[in-house]
């Protein structure tokens, strides 16, 4: 599968699951052996750039260093679930003629959140986020934001 197509694909399934989810309500965990959930094992919040866990983020930072990446605007769906999807904007500064002159520009995309972790505060966060486009990438085929479009979140 070519990662134009996993993509696609991954658009395909968070846009199922924004759409199910909507019309059936928040994903529930299923009843562990004694007919309890627990919630220390389920994810509530995904850290931002800093490690420091964010419940149900607005906007994810991306590229951490200057902000030139970014999710926003997000509508959440399945949080504290095993996975939450969200539809929003990735913000992404084309850096022409260099990043600091550079112009943003938006584009419609879906983002999964998956993983978990242990934060120093106990809490349990999410890892790995994922994104994929909604019509066109910013990103030229075989830069790094086509090949590999995840990225993972530690606590710290």
């Amino acid at each position: 599968m070519t990662r134009t197509s996993s993509s696609t694909a991954l658009a395909a399934i968070a846009s199922a699951a924004f759409v199910f989810v909507s019309l059936t309500g928040p994903l529930q965990q299923p009843a562990r052996a004694g007919g309890t959930t627990s919630s220390s094992q389920t994810p509530s919040a995904l850290p931002d750039c800093l490690g420091k866990p964010q419940v149900k983020p607005p906007e994810i930072i991306l590229a951490c260093a200057d902000a030139n990446a970014r999710l926003e605007k997000l509508a959440w769906t399945g949080w504290g679930s095993s996975f939450a999807a969200a539809v929003g904007t990735m913000t992404v500064n084309d850096c022409i003629p260099y990043c600091a002159a550079g112009h943003f520009h938006n584009y419609k995309a879906v983002v999964i959140v998956s993983g978990t972790q242990k934060c120093a505060n106990g809490v349990t966060a999410y890892r790995t986020v994922e994104y994929a486009f909604l019509g066109k990438s910013p990103f030229a085929a075989g830069s790094p934001g086509a090949t590999n479009p995840s990225q993972d979140f530690p606590c710290k």
